[in-house]
C-alpha cells in the first residue's frame, strides 16, 4: 500500500501523485489524502486501486485532481481492472482503451467520484 499527501502536515511516502503512480507496480493500492491543493493530472497505464478521501468529505479536505487518463498500451499492459474511488476530477476523465493490433480496456470501476461535466 502506498500513501500520498501533498499536505506537509500529513505523513506519507509520496507528495507527488504522478511520481507515485510511475513508481508503483500493477495491482498496487494507493491511498491519496484529501488536500486543499490539487494533485494535477494523472495518467494510469497499469492496473491500480486508487482511493481518495472523497469529493464531499465531511471529515476534512477532498481528494482533488485536474485530469485522469486511463490507457491501454498493448495486450498485456494497460489500466484494465483499475478501480478509482473517492476522487474529485476537476476537468477531464479520459479512457483510451484501444491499441493498434486490437484489444480493449475492461473491468474499470469508478465509484464515489465527482466528474465535472461541461465547462
Amino acid at each position: 500500500m502506498i500513501t500520498i499527501s501533498n499536505n506537509p502536515a500529513i505523513s506519507s511516502q509520496y507528495s507527488n501523485l504522478p511520481t507515485a503512480i510511475n513508481d508503483t507496480s500493477a495491482g498496487d493500492i494507493i491511498l491519496v489524502a484529501g488536500s486543499s491543493t490539487y494533485y494535477g493530472d494523472i495518467s494510469i497505464n497499469k492496473q491500480l486501486v486508487l482511493y481518495g478521501a472523497g469529493y464531499n468529505n465531511p471529515y476534512g479536505a477532498n481528494t482533488l485532481v485536474d485530469d485522469i487518463t486511463l490507457r491501454t498500451q498493448n495486450a498485456s499492459i494497460g489500466a484494465s481492472g483499475t478501480k478509482i474511488s473517492g476522487i474529485y476530477v476537476r476537468y477531464n476523465f479520459y479512457i483510451y482503451g484501444n491499441y493498434i493490433g486490437g484489444g480493449k480496456m475492461g473491468n474499470v470501476v469508478i465509484e464515489s467520484c465527482k466528474l465535472q461535466v461541461g465547462g
